[in-house]
């Protein structure tokens, strides 16, 4: 049984600056979750695992120490595939750009991270964020946790699965 799967994020930073949690237990779970499905719905396209592993030790370390960088310090979090993480790749699932990777961060990924949340991955989107079904030329296409035979829509598509599914 899982212990913070499909907790709020409020709830989730409560449990890290009350001491009742860490980080570091807090994304291994999450990891677990996306292990488990992933492989059947395609919503996470890109694991930042070991990233995200070292960014929650210190998130940890911080916590211990009574420093708290914002409302979601700690916090495991997907983003989109679209957006830019620098040294990642961003290709909209597109043969245009698949081999582009970011050479900055997004400003709104910056902010996410400034109030402390973790980057563990990025989600699958449609191809150049243009259709109502989460498929592309790069990554399978995404599947609704609830009717694998279904997508789950887009652009979000991905980030909706992964949701859903427990995985972020």
């Amino acid at each position: 049984m899982s212990t913070y799967i499909y907790r709020s994020a409020k709830e989730l930073a409560d449990l890290i600056k009350n001491g009742e949690a860490t980080s570091t237990e807090i994304l291994n779970e999450h990891l677990d979750q996306i292990k488990k499905h992933n492989q059947s719905l395609h919503a996470v396209v890109i694991l930042l695992e070991n990233e995200a592993l070292e960014t929650a030790s210190m998130r940890d370390r911080e916590a211990k120490a009574g420093i708290f960088r914002g409302p979601l310090h700690g916090i495991p979090m997907t983003i989109k595939e679209q957006y830019w993480l620098k040294g990642t790749k961003s290709t909209l699932n597109s043969n245009r750009f698949k081999t582009w990777v970011a050479t900055e961060t997004a400003v709104i990924v910056n902010r996410l991270k400034n109030a402390g949340a973790i980057i563990m991955g990025k989600s699958n989107v449609a191809k150049e964020l243009l259709d109502y079904q989460t498929n592309g030329d790069i990554y399978s296409e995404c599947k609704n946790p609830y009717h694998l035979d279904h997508t789950p829509g887009g652009s979000s598509g991905g980030a909706a699965a992964a949701l859903a599914s427990g995985m972020t």
